[in-house]
């Protein structure tokens, strides 16, 4: 297992918890809760995935 951080990216406002954020260009939408089946997959999470 591995973790690290990505940058912001437009599609990501939508799962971003930051409430003061400069650069926000979506409203908040939902929290992606980590599971099992979404922490095992090598890709960015988002909402539909």
């Amino acid at each position: 297992m591995f973790v690290h951080t990505d940058p912001c990216e437009e599609w990501s406002c939508r799962i971003c918890q930051m409430k003061e954020c400069q650069v926000r260009k979506e409203k908040f939408e939902r929290k992606i809760e980590w599971n099992l089946e979404n922490i095992i997959r090598d890709e960015k999470h988002k909402i539909g995935s």
